[in-house]
């Protein structure tokens, strides 16, 4: 079905000038433990790129799209791109679970790829609605920072390109009422937020 997509997409491509790489841009499906398809989901999108996404009815906006798939989210308006993992965890807690290594892994190899060496990325908490919104921003905060640790420690990646921030509950990948223990919601997104000074 895939290829029966891909189809009229490259066809538009070919008439609007655009690549056969502009049209992987698009692809916003990420395998979650393939380095490979993390450095294309988290490489900064040309203007050519994100205008053939928008030709397909992707659009990119400054939010990200905190999704509860493995998916590329889309870029900020500037082409650098996010992408949200799904690095679940337990309730109230920071502590990466034994599933989730494989997906830390595939994102420290990544991030020590060649062609993600100039860029600094901000790695985001987030957590579900149980608990108070200070609570919360507390753990996010917590996540943010042992996935980092994790990073830095196991893949020797500099600490000056990864910033960890916390949001709390305040951007959930699934909205959900108060108080309600969503494990979609208890994750990790990674945002390309430009070349190191």
């Amino acid at each position: 079905m895939k290829v029966l997509l891909a189809i009229p997409f490259l066809a538009a491509l070919a008439i609007s000038g655009a690549s056969a790489a502009e049209a992987d841009a698009c692809d916003l499906a990420v395998d979650p433990t393939s380095p490979d398809a993390m450095v294309a989901a988290l490489m900064p999108k040309s203007q050519a790129q994100i205008e053939a996404c928008a030709a397909r009815g992707i659009r990119f906006s400054s939010m990200g799209a905190d999704s509860p798939a493995p998916k590329a989210a889309p870029s900020e308006p500037n082409g650098f791109a996010a992408l949200s993992l799904p690095i679940l965890f337990p309730t109230g807690s920071a502590e990466i679970q034994p599933t989730a290594l494989p997906i830390v892994d595939g994102l420290g190899k990544a991030l020590a790829n060649p062609a993600l060496n100039p860029y600094r990325f901000r790695i985001e908490g987030h957590t579900d609605t149980v608990g108070d919104a200070a609570s919360n921003l507390d753990l996010s905060r917590r996540r943010a920072q042992t996935v980092t640790r994790y990073l830095v420690t196991r893949f020797g990646l500099d600490a000056h390109r990864l910033e960890p921030v916390g949001f709390g509950s305040d951007r959930p990948a699934v909205p959900t009422p108060p108080e309600t223990a969503q494990a979609k919601n208890r994750r990790v997104q990674v945002v390309n937020i430009g070349k190191a000074p």
